[in-house]
C-alpha cells in the first residue's frame, strides 16, 4: 500500500509541476504571487523488526552471513506490516560473524532510499558439525571417540535402540574429552542407534540453552569381554594323551559363559611333559581372546630301595624320569609330614641321608620327579614308605682311637668334633704341648684383625699370610709379630677365651727372633683350643664373616698335607695345618664330609722321633672319617 500511495504521490507531484510552470508564467505576469513546494522525511528503521530463518548458524571458518545462506536469504525486515526490500530499503552491515560464539555475531541493518537511520541485532554461530571417528564395543558397554573441538563447550552423545530417536533415548554430556564409555545401559546383543553434536550453551555453562547440530546416525551391536578362565587345577600328570581340563569362562559382567555358544577353546602342547596351553576366543555377543596355561607334570615316581646306609644314614632310590628336570625326596619323622621335615633335590636317582637324620629314629619317605617352570616344581609325590636308622655310638670311635694310641710310642691327644651332631670325642684333650707351628693359626686371626683395624691393608701382608700359612713358613710369622707389635697374639688369645693356649716368642729360625720374645716360657696349645678356633672359622665367627672365609681359603690351600689328610679318600676337600719340630708332631683338620663335617685334632710329643710316626695320624684320621662316613 505504501508503494500505492509513493506511485500516487509521484503522478500528483507531476501534475503540480506542470501547473507550477504554469504558475511561474503566471506570476512573472503577477509577481505579488508566493509558492511553497512540500517535502516528505525519510521513515527510520529502527524500530524494524529484523528476524532470521535459523536460531543459529554451523560455524564453517568463514564469515557467516545469514542473508546468503546457499544462495538463500534467512533474514527479514519488517517495518510494522511492510516487508522491506534489501538493496532498496537497507542494506546490511556485519561484524564478528566468523568465531563460535552465542549471540556474538552482529549485523546492521542501515535505512537507504526513503529509510535512514540503523538497526543491530545479534545471532549465534555455534560449533561445525562433526562427525564420530570410531565406536568400539567392550566389557558389556560401547565406547565413542570423535575429534576434539577447541570451539565447542562440551559435547552430547544420544544414544538408543530406537532409528528414530522416538523412544528409548538416553543421552550423556562430556566436557573436557573427546571420547565417552556408554556402560550403565547397553547390554550385550542389542544394537544401539548413536549420533553426537559439538554445542556451545546461551550463558556457559552445562544447564544453558544449548547450540549445536548432530552427526550423521552411526550404529553398534554391544559386545561384552572374555574376562577370566578357571580350571581346577594348575598342573596334571602325564599320561601319554592329551590332556584337556574343563574351563570356566566369565565375561565382564560376571556370567558364566556356554562353550561353543559364547567362546570356543583349543589346546596346544598338552599331551608331553611341559607347558600347555589353552586359547579361548569370543563368539556371538563376546569378544575378546583368553589364554589360559598349564603343566604337564611328570608321572608319578616311586621308591624302588630304601636302606640302611650306615648308623644314623639311610638310603633311598627310585626310577629313572628322562621328563623331569630333577627329583625331590622328603623325609620326616612325621608320617604326616607337617613337622621336621626335611627335602633334597638332585639330578641323581639315588642318595644316601645323612645330614639331619639321627640314630635309631624311624624317617617316613616320599619322592617325586619334578618340572621346573614359572620359578616353580611341579609333579607328583609316590606313596610314603619308612625306614628306622641304626644306632651309631661316639663312644665306639672314641674306644677305636684310645686303643690305637696306647700302641704308640710316646705321649697323645686327640680330639675330634662332629659339626652336625656337636658329638665329641675326647681324649688328653687339655694337655698343653709344644704348639710348633699350630701357634700360626692364631697370628692369622689377629693380623686379619688388625686389618679390620685399619692399621694395615690386607695387600701388604697378603704373602706373609699365604707363605705362613700354605707351607708353614717361619719369617713370615716373626714379621707379622713384630708389625703388629709383640704382644698382639697373646693378647688376641686371652681376649678370645683360649685358656689351653699360650704365646711368648716368634720363631727362633725367623726373622729377629730375640725381638719377638716376651718372657722366657714355650709357645703352648691344646687339642682342644685348636678345634675351636678351626670351628669358629667354619662358622664365620673368627674376627668376622668375611676374614673367616679369607682365613679358611687359606687352610684349604695347605701343601703340608702328609699326616692327617692321608686318612681321608681323594676328593673330599680339606682345609689343615700342622705343627712340628723334633719332639712334637701335630695337625688339625676340618673335613668337609657330605651331611657330617667334623674337625679332628691330634697332637703327640715323642722325644727325637716325632718325624718318624706321621703314619699313627694317618691312622687316627681313616678310623674317624670311616665312622662318620662309611661304618656300618
Amino acid at each position: 500500500m505504501l508503494r500505492t500511495l509513493i506511485a500516487a504521490a509521484a503522478s500528483v507531484l507531476l501534475m503540480l509541476a506542470a501547473d507550477c510552470a504554469m504558475i511561474r508564467v503566471e506570476a512573472a505576469e503577477a509577481p505579488d504571487t508566493e509558492i511553497i513546494e512540500e517535502q516528505t522525511e525519510p521513515t527510520p528503521v529502527n524500530s524494524a523488526k529484523v528476524s532470521f530463518a535459523y536460531k543459529s548458524y554451523c560455524y564453517t571458518g568463514k564469515a557467516i552471513t545469514p542473508d546468503n545462506i546457499s544462495g538463500r536469504d534467512d533474514i527479514t525486515v519488517k517495518l510494522g506490516d511492510e516487508v522491506l526490500e534489501k538493496g532498496v530499503d537497507y542494506e546490511l552491515e556485519y561484524e564478528n560473524n566468523i568465531s563460535v560464539g552465542y549471540r556474538t555475531a552482529s549485523v546492521k541493518v542501515k535505512g537507504i532510499g526513503e529509510f535512514t537511520g540503523e538497526k543491530e541485532v545479534f545471532f549465534t554461530i555455534k560449533p561445525a558439525r562433526i562427525s564420530i571417528t570410531t565406536i568400539t564395543t567392550q566389557r558389556d558397554g560401547i565406547t565413542v571417540n570423535w575429534d576434539d573441538d577447541e570451539n565447542a563447550f562440551g559435547y552430547q552423545v544420544l544414544y538408543s535402540t530406537d532409528r528414530t530417536f522416538t523412544t528409548g533415548v538416553h543421552s550423556t554430556t562430556v566436557v573436557g574429552k573427546n571420547f565417552v564409555n556408554l556402560n550403565n545401559v547397553p547390554k550385550a546383543g542389542e544394537k544401539y542407534y548413536i549420533k553426537m553434536r559439538a554445542f556451545i550453551t546461551s550463558d556457559g555453562t552445562v544447564q544453558g540453552v544449548r547450540y549445536g547440530s548432530y552427526s550423521p546416525l552411526r550404529s553398534k551391536t554391544v559386545k561384552d569381554d572374555l574376562r577370566s578362565a578357571s580350571i581346577p587345577y594348575c598342573s596334571y600328570c602325564y599320561t601319554g594323551s592329551a590332556i584337556k581340563p574343563e574351563v570356566t569362562v566369565k565375561s565382564y559382567t560376571g556370567k558364566v559363559l556356554t562353550q561353543g555358544t559364547d567362546y570356543s577353546v583349543s589346546y596346544k602342547n598338552n599331551k608331553a611333559v611341559g607347558k600347555a596351553e589353552i586359547t579361548l576366543k569370543g563368539k556371538g555377543s563376546y569378544q575378546g581372546t583368553l589364554t589360559k596355561s598349564f603343566i604337564v607334570k611328570p608321572a608319578r615316581n616311586e621308591l624302588t630301595e630304601l636302606y640302611q646306609g650306615g648308623r644314623a644314614r639311610f638310603t633311598a632310590e627310585w626310577k629313572e624320569d628322562h621328563s623331569a628336570t630333577g627329583y625331590q625326596v622328603l623325609y620326616s619323622t612325621d608320617k604326616d609330614f607337617e613337622t621336621d621335615v626335611h627335602s633334597y633335590t638332585t639330578k641323581d636317582t639315588c642318595v644316601t641321608f645323612t645330614r639331619y637324620t639321627e640314630a635309631k629314629k624311624t624317617y617316613y619317605v616320599k619322592v617325586r620327579s619334578y618340572l621346573s617352570a614359572n620359578g616353580t616344581r611341579y609333579g607328583s609325590y609316590s606313596k610314603v614308605r619308612k625306614i628306622t636308622t641304626l644306632d651309631r655310638n661316639i663312644n665306639t670311635l672314641k674306644a677305636q682311637l684310645k686303643n690305637a694310641m696306647s700302641k704308640y710310642p710316646g705321649t697323645w691327644s686327640a680330639y675330634v668334633k662332629n659339626l652336625r651332631t656337636n658329638e665329641i670325642v675326647s681324649i688328653n684333650e687339655d694337655r698343653q704341648y709344644y704348639a710348633a707351628s699350630l701357634m700360626k693359626l692364631f697370628c692369622m686371626a689377629a693380623t686379619y684383625e688388625y686389618i679390620e683395624a685399619g692399621e694395615f691393608t690386607e695387600d701388604s701382608v697378603k704373602s706373609y699370610l699365604e707363605y705362613m700359612i700354605t707351607i708353614s713358613a717361619d719369617d713370615p710369622f716373626n714379621r707379622l709379630l713384630l708389625l703388629m707389635g709383640k704382644y698382639s697374639i697373646h693378647d688376641w688369645i686371652i681376649r678370645n677365651g683360649y685358656t689351653g693356649t699360650y704365646q711368648c716368642s716368634g720363631y727362633g729360625s725367623g726373622y729377629r727372633y730375640s725381638d719377638t720374645r716376651i718372657s722366657n716360657g714355650r709357645n703352648l696349645t691344646t687339642a682342644k683350643d685348636c678345634v675351636k678356633f678351626f670351628e669358629s672359622v667354619y662358622k664365620g665367627e673368627c674376627v668376622s664373616k668375611a676374614s673367616s672365609a679369607k682365613m679358611l681359603s687359606l687352610l684349604k690351600r695347605q701343601e703340608v698335607k702328609y699326616k692327617l689328610p692321608q686318612g681321608v679318600p681323594k676328593g673330599v676337600q680339606t682345609a689343615n695345618k700342622t705343627g712340628d719340630v723334633n719332639d712334637n708332631a701335630h695337625d688339625c683338620m676340618l673335613v668337609f664330609l657330605d651331611g657330617d663335617p667334623y674337625i679332628i685334632c691330634v697332637m703327640s710329643e715323642i722325644p727325637g722321633a716325632a718325624w718318624s710316626n706321621a703314619y699313627h695320624h694317618k691312622e687316627l684320621s681313616r678310623l674317624t672319617y670311616d665312622f662318620f662316613a662309611n661304618n656300618k
